[in-house]
């Protein structure tokens, strides 16, 4: 959804605005003191024309000296998402957390934690958890229970690539959550 904020016009003069504004001031001075004696001989309102041009040329010289930027400033709502990576290789088999924990179940605990957290955060975020070993898998909705890790190496980098570019593979041989 877009949201207009407003306009704002700023200018980024070529020279200080006094030297600028002396200098127009001169060439305008100039250019009237050159158109008057032309004026004064001639007839009609065809004499004006050459004068009203050379005014409006110098006119148009000066705003662009003044170098005019217009910046429309809009709201526009993003697509966020949170994404939770958990190892699921042998390693996390390990009881070596508080109380002789496995880091599985450890890692499980917090995961659920985060999620019901994530909750809260807002209906358009949108949040995802994968499990990863040496590849990105998609949990598998259909599972009741989650299974051991069975990964035999832990590929954070890959992982955390092919989670950004949104594309993890579910393959029927890897365990799902």
């Amino acid at each position: 959804m877009d949201m207009f904020q407003g306009i704002r016009v700023s200018l980024n003069p070529i020279e200080p605005w006094w030297l600028l504004a002396g200098a127009s001031l001169a060439v305008l001075v100039l250019t009237l003191w050159a158109y008057a004696r032309k004026l004064r001989g001639s007839r009609g309102a065809w004499r004006w024309v050459a004068l009203g041009l050379r005014l409006l040329a110098l006119l148009l010289c000066l705003l662009a000296a003044l170098r005019p930027s217009v910046i429309l400033q809009e709201k526009k709502r993003q697509a966020a998402s949170l994404v939770f990576l958990v190892d699921s290789s042998t390693s996390m088999i390990f009881a070596d957390e508080v109380r002789g924990q496995t880091r599985w179940a450890v890692a499980q605990k917090t995961l659920e934690q985060a999620l019901e957290t994530a909750k809260s955060l807002g209906p358009n975020l949108e949040v995802k958890s994968y499990r990863f070993d040496s590849t990105l898998n998609e949990p598998k909705v259909d599972e009741k229970a989650t299974p051991q890790p069975q990964g035999r190496e832990t590929g954070l980098g890959t992982a955390m690539l092919e989670a950004r570019s949104a594309r993890p593979r579910t393959t029927s041989g890897s365990p799902g959550w």
